[in-house]
């Protein structure tokens, strides 16, 4: 007989929990999307993929705009789970 299997779960319990869902975040200065760059390209500063929004490197302006919109998106979040 083999060897005793190493794992506690199933093939298909294994698969969904190293599925990775990832969402597309839009900038929120210009709307630019990781599908889609602004002319000339960019790249992200920051993102925040469970909201779905980040600043790109030409939106640099909005990165308190970011913050705030991240911090209320949590405590509307904890405030959920209270």
């Amino acid at each position: 007989m083999g060897e005793p299997s190493k794992h506690h779960c199933s093939p298909s319990a294994r698969l969904r929990r190293t599925a990775r869902v990832v969402t597309v975040a839009t900038c929120i200065g210009c709307g630019c999307t990781d599908d889609r760059a602004c002319p000339g390209g960019c790249s992200w500063i920051i993102v925040e993929r469970t909201s779905g929004i980040g600043v790109c490197t030409r939106c640099s302006a909005h990165l308190d705009e970011f913050h705030a919109k991240v911090e209320a998106a949590l405590a509307a979040r904890e405030a959920g789970e209270a």
